[in-house]
């Protein structure tokens, strides 16, 4: 029997910068390991510590309270302190940057997961479909369109929520459509890059997804968003009730974005005897560890978006 149960003991995530702090300038960074607390309780906890308002201390990524992980934070201050510690975190290291942290500052998460039973590495062989998790608290299919009729005051939480719904949505109808493989007309996107790209060499473009260095992307939709040459986002849209034009409310809060399709986990490292198998791997910033758990080991499940709560013992099928 293979079962996971996520506590501070099994899941361990850290986080990886595209950049270091230059050690000057008007803003601290400082390196927190924090267990069985959410990022908000941290930053409120650091926030009385230091004596920096709440809104003026920031993160580059939410980081789960049932874990134990490592992640920065930033606030604007030209003294870099000694210690600061509490109950479930303390200050690991800090220095000074010119410029503050924000969302996307993150190059990778690496984690570490322990999962009792016995696996092969096997399971794990290959990329895997980037989904949002059930941390999104994303609402269904079924909600979006009367949401986006009904809602006149939006706000970027909701806005992201109605986002990652979608984007499920729509990498489940390709997957359906023919398994998310590339077609021609793709846009793309680097490994570990923001931008995305065309080429009409659909040859190449499949000689490096294989390799694992590039994957089509789907649609963050919003009031921007960047349409590939074909038109399956359009006809997914279609046939939902929806158009481009659905999104304009939005505004500012929701210009739209591209996600990769496909993922491959990095350092990809496996341990097991017959109690326990150790995992060890890195992911792109916004990609969820538990969502390859699930692609590996309950893959029905992940394909029907039926997130089990991992806070509970879940038994994965043989």
């Amino acid at each position: 029997m293979v079962s996971f149960q996520q506590t501070p003991h099994s899941f361990s995530v850290r986080e990886i910068l595209f950049f270091e702090p230059e050690g000057q300038g008007e803003h601290c960074f400082g390196y927190f390991e924090k267990e069985s607390i959410s990022t908000a309780d941290l930053k409120r906890a650091v926030s009385v510590q230091i004596g920096v308002p709440l809104d003026q201390i920031k993160h580059a990524g939410l980081k789960d309270a049932q874990a134990h992980a490592c992640q920065w934070l930033s606030w604007p201050s030209t003294t870099v302190p000694e210690s600061i510690q509490g109950e479930g975190f303390r200050l690991l290291k800090a220095a000074r940057h010119p410029h503050s942290l924000s969302i996307g500052h993150i190059r990778e998460n690496h984690f570490s997961i322990r999962i009792q039973g016995c696996l092969s590495a096997e399971r794990f062989e290959g990329p895997f479909l980037n989904l949002f998790g059930a941390q999104r608290n994303m609402p269904g299919l079924n909600q979006v369109g009367d949401m986006i009729a009904r809602r006149r005051k939006w706000t970027p939480f909701v806005i992201s929520q109605i986002q990652a719904s979608l984007f499920n949505a729509f990498v489940l109808w390709r997957y359906e459509r023919n398994q998310a493989q590339p077609e021609p007309g793709d846009l793309w996107r680097h490994v570990h890059s923001k931008k995305t790209f065309s080429d009409d060499d659909f040859e190449l473009l499949m000689q490096r997804f294989q390799a694992g260095e590039i994957s089509p992307t789907g649609p963050i939709f919003g009031t921007k968003s960047q349409y590939p040459k074909h038109n399956l986002e359009q006809d997914f849209l279609q046939q939902n009730g929806l158009s481009e034009k659905s999104f304009e409310s939005w505004r500012k809060k929701g210009r739209g974005a591209r996600r990769p399709i496909w993922v491959w986990p990095g350092d990809f490292t496996l341990q097991s005897d017959e109690k326990e198998t150790q995992l060890s791997f890195s992911l792109p910033s916004g990609s969820f560890a538990t969502v390859l758990l699930l692609w590996a080991l309950d893959r029905n499940r992940l394909l029907q978006l039926d997130f089990p709560n991992f806070i509970e013992d879940h038994v994965f099928p043989d």
